[in-house]
């Protein structure tokens, strides 16, 4: 049986080994990522303006070529940041991305003084409440809105919007069923379970500034 060098755990319970190296697998990949971080530390210290130049060039180019693939990338990333269902490909974020510059929300359609980032695309039911990172749950939303709306729940953000009307929310609930194919009850279910998070966070948000305020006269609070 071998014993890993770097860990000295044996062979066996999820502790595996590839060919004839002498450390496990995970340690090998630890091992191979530090490595490739150290090396590419020092890459970047020997870069010449030259080099730094031709490295903003191809990005720039990369990103006229795929300006979906930050999307992509970004919220893949915080989907497992967060914990949360994952499923959505490149090709489902060139769709959102290459949709009709008109806010699902509000209905402000893209102007011609508007910038590149004046239109952003919104987690319907957000990950912080365990809204999943996939095409039925994303929409493209105008920058006030997405700003507005926040983390909050698709039922509290129509409530304080005047121009989030019944007809465009019926358009979202619509689309969110046609893109999952689930029914629209369900999907309504899993808005109300988002507005029911959303509400007992904030009672447990005003419990502990409560406890907290009671807590100043008498205690010191001290953050390490």
């Amino acid at each position: 049986m071998r014993i890993c060098r770097t860990c000295q755990k044996p062979e066996g319970d999820g502790v595996k080994f590839s060919a004839h190296h002498k450390d496990c697998n995970k340690c090998r990949n630890i091992n191979n990522r530090s490595y490739l971080a150290e090396y590419a530390c020092k890459r970047r210290d020997n870069f010449t303006e030259q080099d730094r130049e031709k490295l903003r060039t191809d990005m720039r180019k990369h990103r006229e070529r795929k300006p979906h693939a930050p999307f992509y990338t970004t919220s893949r990333y915080l989907a497992a940041k967060a914990g949360v269902f994952s499923d959505l490909t490149m090709e489902d974020a060139y769709d959102v991305y290459f949709t009709e510059d008109t806010c699902s929300y509000c209905g402000k359609e893209r102007g011609p003084d508007d910038g590149l980032r004046s239109f952003h695309i919104d987690h319907i039911i957000p990950m912080i409440q365990g809204g999943p990172n996939s095409r039925w749950n994303l929409v493209k939303v105008c920058a006030s809105c997405n700003s507005s709306k926040g983390s909050a729940s698709l039922f509290d953000f129509r409530s304080r919007t005047e121009a989030f009307t019944e007809e465009r929310f019926d358009l979202v609930i619509a689309g969110m069923t046609e893109r999952s194919g689930s029914s629209a009850e369900y999907i309504y279910e899993l808005l109300s379970q988002s507005h029911e998070f959303e509400a007992a966070y904030q009672r447990e948000r005003t419990k502990m500034v409560a406890l907290l305020n009671l807590s100043r006269p008498n205690t010191a609070i001290y953050v390490s």
